[in-house]
């Protein structure tokens, strides 16, 4: 008789923290990794987590600490930023604290806790450059918000690229779902449910 193989040991899943959970992408995701089984951890500020995902409240940089410290997680997910396309340099100082550090902290945070990070850019970090794009294109960012999620990005690269973090850099493109309040899918949509018009451009624009 042969003997019996040994069973198999599946890997636990890895514990993950999302900041900006109440945000569509966060909450988007805290769904998804709900349903496979992932434990997730909800880090939110003012928006609700999804139902059933356990979540902790903390406004960013200051409770960055204190958010991995009480999640424990093996990933963090930085999703959370404030969004603001307007042009005008006087919003650098308004959103450098929810982006550049909070991102700053974040990244101090897993690096003290030996977790990996997932940061996410944006499409704005390119900015003007003609699409399409490629990740070592040179960015060119033509807003404040822009430019503060590059700056952000290259602090993560850098502790990255010197050892002192483990991490990944995601640059979502034109973000859409169920919970968006605003672009030109969800407007789309609104406007065919609605059955009025949609205001367009001509479309000969070329987007990535």
């Amino acid at each position: 008789m042969q003997p019996l193989a040994p069973t198999a040991v599946l890997p636990e899943p890895p514990r993950v923290l999302v900041t900006g959970a109440g945000g569509l992408l966060g909450r988007a995701l805290c769904r998804r990794l709900a349903a496979r089984g992932v434990p997730v951890v909800a880090a939110i500020r003012s928006r609700p987590a999804p139902p059933g995902v356990p979540a902790l409240a903390g406004e960013l940089p200051e409770a960055a600490g204190e958010l991995v410290r009480e999640a424990r997680p093996d990933v963090v997910v930085h999703l959370a930023a404030p969004v603001d396309l307007g042009r005008d340099p006087a919003l650098r100082a308004s959103l450098w604290p929810g982006i550049v550090a909070a991102t700053e902290a974040v990244a101090r945070a897993c690096s003290a806790a030996g977790v990996r990070l997932v940061h996410a850019g944006t499409c704005e970090e390119y900015g003007a450059i003609p699409a399409p794009m490629a990740e070592d294109d040179a960015p060119a960012p033509v807003c404040p918000y822009g430019e503060l999620k590059l700056e952000a990005t290259r602090r993560v690269v850098r502790r990255a690229r010197e050892g002192r973090l483990r991490a990944v850099v995601l640059r979502p493109f034109r973000v859409y779902g169920p919970e968006a309040r605003g672009g030109l899918v969800a407007e789309a949509a609104a406007a065919a449910v609605a059955g009025r018009p949609l205001a367009m451009s001509d479309g000969g624009q070329v987007r990535e």
